[in-house]
């Protein structure tokens, strides 16, 4: 086996599980701000709802009610809050993976022996096939942020410069 290859391999997988980590980052960031943006303002226009019935204003109760019902279907019909913590469990397992893959190339080469390192490596390269098949599609807006921070160096670490 040819070490050089493997490491290259390895920094593959590495750069994939960087830049589809950061795009789900950025994805379930986008989802949450969308899951605050229809449901806060669903919380303050019920409340106010709920204070115009007691004072006996119903002409504005009744359209704080549509307005809610409206927002209430949205969040029901996007999910936002569950697209942004699927997005967050997958780019938190790709972060997992990035990390063992790194560790695998810079100290398991050192210590194992061809043929582990490279069962190893297979398993970790299924595992980022199998982590990407079962997440949300990241968006390309979340793509081309993600790519423009890693070569902002925003995925290098102090230890590696």
């Amino acid at each position: 086996m040819n070490l050089e290859n493997f490491k290259k391999e390895c920094q593959r997988i590495e750069e994939d599980a960087i830049c589809s980590s950061k795009g789900h980052y950025n994805d379930s960031s986008l989802w949450l701000k969308i899951h605050y943006a229809i449901g806060l303002p669903m919380v303050v226009l019920s409340a106010w709802a709920g204070f115009d019935i007691f004072a006996k204003n119903s002409e504005y109760a009744g359209y704080l009610t549509l307005i809610i019902t409206v927002l209430a279907s949205l969040q029901t019909f996007i999910k936002a809050d569950d697209k942004s913590i699927q997005h967050k469990n997958s780019a938190d397992e790709l972060n997992y993976l990035k990390n063992k893959v790194r560790r695998l190339r810079e100290i398991k080469t050192e210590i194992f022996a061809e043929e582990k390192l490279v069962k190893e490596l297979d398993t970790l390269a299924d595992k980022y096939s199998q982590i990407t098949r079962v997440s949300q599609p990241i968006s390309g807006r979340a793509f081309r942020k993600a790519t423009k921070g890693i070569k902002e160096g925003q995925s290098e670490y102090l230890a590696d410069n």
